[in-house]
């Protein structure tokens, strides 16, 4: 969840063989992940933010660098129920309310609830999205209110058909385009835990969306793709 708290280079690849992952998926056949259809829709991220990006980078993680090599896959939800809303407060870029920083917080993709994909940041630029793992992490965030709770967002999120399935698609492709295993697909909520989690100020992420049990649901769905 972004909008609360520290709350996406345009893609062109099209389908591609890919080594079905086979340790994860049972699986040792060469299998097809298809690109999905994905709505290119900007934010302002120019040479100011990025210099913003460089600067935040260099602070928290002792790298001045605004370029990313993705290396996992962060899941949220928007805590609010319009995917205009949350572009909106990405676009602005103001800094966050929790830490008071800038570049303000973004993510790489908004994923609608009628299964629309956006795409806010190109995949090879470092975003505010998670803290401790914005130098490595690709953000999704999902169009999903709060107010029931977070497992009960995340429950929203997994029974929406047509959302849920093109967060699968997506992630599926991005992990074929970044050689990203399924076990490196994580909730906001698990940051803290991953191996790449690094804040040099000791810093801790605090958010509760996509709990663990959630993701577990997501990866088997995963594992399922063909």
């Amino acid at each position: 969840m972004l909008l609360t708290a520290a709350a996406l280079t345009a893609v062109s690849d099209r389908s591609a063989p890919v080594l079905g992952q086979a340790s994860e998926a049972g699986a040792a056949e060469a299998r097809v992940v298809t690109k999905p259809r994905i709505v290119w829709k900007p934010v302002p991220f120019g040479a100011t933010r990025k210099a913003q990006m460089a600067a935040y980078c260099k602070r928290h993680y002792g790298q001045r660098s605004w370029r990313l090599k993705p290396k996992l896959i962060v899941l949220h939800f928007t805590a609010g129920g319009n995917w205009r809303s949350t572009w909106n407060y990405f676009s602005n870029n103001v800094a966050d309310p929790e830490f008071h920083e800038l570049p303000g917080p973004a993510a790489h993709f908004i994923i609608d609830k009628d299964g629309t994909i956006y795409q806010l940041v190109g995949t090879r630029v470092r975003t505010r999205h998670c803290y401790g793992l914005n130098h490595v992490a690709i953000g999704i965030e999902f169009v999903q209110e709060a107010n029931g709770g977070v497992l009960w967002a995340d429950r929203q999120i997994l029974d929406r058909k047509k959302q849920v399935k093109a967060g699968l698609r997506l992630v599926r492709w991005l992990q074929k385009k970044y050689r990203i295993r399924t076990t490196q697909v994580i909730g906001h909520s698990m940051a803290t835990r991953s191996k790449y989690y690094k804040d040099l100020l000791g810093r801790r992420s605090a958010h509760g969306d996509w709990q663990y049990s959630s993701v577990k649901v997501f990866r088997a769905r995963l594992k399922r793709l063909n």
